[in-house]
């Protein structure tokens, strides 16, 4: 388990037009500690699998 820090929050929040739930807002924490720490995101979210790869190149 890893923790979330104020970056990610921030992060979360800059993509707010993506957030439609809580559940989105969640997505959008793990896709910011991922690229944080430079790790794979594993999902089966399209939308948010897009938005990994188009971010991390």
């Amino acid at each position: 388990m890893l923790k979330n820090n104020i970056q990610d929050i921030y992060f979360a929040i800059s993509y707010k037009d993506y957030v439609e739930h809580y559940d989105d807002f969640n997505n959008l924490l793990m896709l910011s500690t991922a690229l944080r720490l430079n790790l794979p995101l594993i999902t089966f979210d399209e939308e948010l699998l897009n938005l990994y790869h188009k971010l991390k190149s």
